[in-house]
């Protein structure tokens, strides 16, 4: 149902992200923040069902500002890897949120979780 896309940042390189949008006019949009394992077939398949629920919903790579690519499993040799992804790294996710709302002059933005991870690096707190 998605597609791969890149999108710009304030960085000087790109990243991935994987955009699903729904058949008919959406009812609004959402950011699918990734879990410690990458944007992998979960994530995709996690924003294909918001879409077929009606919502633009959008799932960035973030991982991608320092290793491109990144689409982990579940097992233990995932659980490794990611944490060594992870790493002292504390993602700014308010931060990132604030400049989409700047960006795209939103008053609100409302945001949620998902995942299973509650402490899980990449998706941590990401909700206002």
């Amino acid at each position: 149902m998605g597609e791969q896309i890149q999108l710009n940042t304030t960085r000087t390189q790109c990243i991935g992200a994987y955009l699903a949008k729904p058949k008919g006019a959406p009812k609004g949009g959402i950011v699918v923040v990734q879990e410690i394992f990458g944007v992998n077939q979960h994530m995709r398949n996690v924003t294909d069902r918001f879409a077929e629920h009606g919502y633009v919903a959008i799932a960035p790579a973030f991982f991608d500002h320092f290793e491109a690519g990144v689409e982990l499993g579940y097992d233990e040799a995932a659980f490794k890897r990611a944490r060594e992804l992870v790493g002292d790294r504390r993602c700014r996710e308010r931060g990132r949120i604030d400049r989409i709302r700047r960006t795209h002059r939103l008053r609100r933005l409302l945001l949620g979780r998902h995942g299973r991870l509650p402490r899980g690096g990449a998706a941590c707190d990401a909700v206002s």
